[in-house]
């Protein structure tokens, strides 16, 4: 199952069912590593894929998100 969830606009806006949906995951992907949330969540002992290639790869928002859910659906295995 793929669960998809905001991480706010900030460390301090995250909600508890996020994180506790990210303790139940197991993979977590997060779009960029630049999210003020993803330092966070390093220093909460999370550990994380990003997407920050890919924002350097593709050539617009589109082809970006489109490469992410492929990414993802081919995780979900």
């Amino acid at each position: 199952m793929i669960t998809i969830i905001g991480l706010g606009s900030g460390e301090d806006t995250i909600t508890l069912g996020a994180l506790k949906a990210m303790h139940q995951a197991d993979r977590l992907y997060i779009r960029t590593s630049k999210h003020s949330v993803a330092s966070a969540l390093k220093k909460l002992g999370f550990i994380f894929k990003t997407f920050d290639d890919e924002y350097e790869s593709q050539k617009d928002f589109d082809s970006l998100y489109d490469k992410i859910a492929q990414t993802l659906l081919s995780e979900q295995g």
